[in-house]
């Protein structure tokens, strides 16, 4: 989904606290969610603004610090919980301010602190191959694409960078996939439509890939090597991640 956000660059494992001058919304509502309605979740940010209804707060959480589900670690409650959470700003203010906003609020009302730190795991690293890169550079201004061919065989992507293909990828892998390319542009390319019936690690609390089970979709390991002069290369290094050191249900509005 686009409104995945890029991985944060997380540095040395730091406590992250808020002080008095943290910005902050000028309403906010936090209540539990009503399950009996008919539905899923929805979430909407904008210059205001921000409104998540059914959303659980591993998933808010993850929003807030603009990190991949691998990069998040907490207690088990937190997949599970399911909030709508709602607040306005006093004004319009840029994007990375919303976020930092959403984070005083999650320190206010759920008591979260939090600390970064890098954890060896299981990954898959993209890379070019010894032949280079077969991928056709997208040119003129079109729209970041996903959709499937008419024959649905196919995913076709349209100005779509490395770093959108490898967090798509982490979707239905068996671990989190890197983006070790080196390719900065946004391209146009074919790939072998996805088989998303078993999804791994994207939604583990405990952020460790599932390493036992191995039966990842073998037309990806062929397929990107074949059409994109890429490949997904398995290998263990240390990923920076957010480590929850305390979290309690919302306090009341």
């Amino acid at each position: 989904m686009k409104n995945l956000l890029i991985a944060l660059c997380l540095c040395v494992p730091l406590p992250l606290s808020l002080t008095a001058q943290s910005p902050a919304f000028e309403v906010a509502s936090v209540k539990p969610a009503d399950m009996t309605l008919h539905g899923g979740g929805y979430s909407h940010v904008d210059a205001e603004s921000i409104d998540f209804g059914r959303v659980t707060l591993f998933e808010f959480i993850r929003r807030a610090y603009a990190v991949r589900p691998h990069q998040l670690i907490g207690p088990a409650w937190i997949n599970t919980a399911r909030y709508t959470i709602s607040a306005r700003a006093a004004g319009r203010a840029p994007k990375d301010k919303i976020l930092l906003m959403t984070q005083t609020l999650l320190a206010e009302r759920f008591g979260l602190v939090i600390h970064r730190e890098a954890r060896p795991m299981l990954i898959y690293a993209l890379v070019v191959t010894g032949k280079g890169p077969k991928l056709q550079e997208a040119t003129g201004r079109g729209p970041n694409n996903v959709v499937s061919s008419p024959d649905g065989r196919e995913t076709v992507y349209e100005h779509e960078s490395m770093e959108y293909l490898v967090i798509r990828l982490s979707l239905f892998l068996d671990r989190p996939v890197i983006d070790e390319t080196g390719l900065k542009g946004l391209y146009n390319f074919r790939l072998a439509a996805e088989n998303h019936s078993r999804l791994a690690a994207h939604g583990s609390v405990s952020g460790a890939a599932d390493i036992t089970d191995t039966d990842a979709p073998p037309s990806v390991f062929t397929d990107i090597p074949a059409r994109l002069g890429l490949k997904l290369q398995a290998k263990k290094e240390p990923i920076d991640v957010l480590v929850i050191d305390h979290i309690e249900k919302p306090s009341g509005n």
